[in-house]
């Protein structure tokens, strides 16, 4: 039996944008004014859109309570 790990591609299928090459890296990078003015894209200004495209973290989830 194997113990190497599976290739990413055949773990997860990553986003539209990913798949297709239309993502914007600058989009990776929270603008923190943005989403407090209100300001920001869905995916930052949204939370239900943020948490559901987000890998949390150990850190991240320790900031979220």
């Amino acid at each position: 039996m194997s113990n190497s790990m599976k290739p990413w591609r055949e773990v997860i299928v990553p986003h539209p944008d990913v798949l297709n090459g239309t993502f914007q890296q600058s989009e990776f990078a929270a603008d923190l004014t943005a989403v407090r003015t209100g300001k920001a894209t869905p995916e930052y200004g949204d939370a239900k859109a943020f948490y559901e495209r987000t890998f949390i973290t150990e850190g991240m989830g320790r900031l979220r309570c």
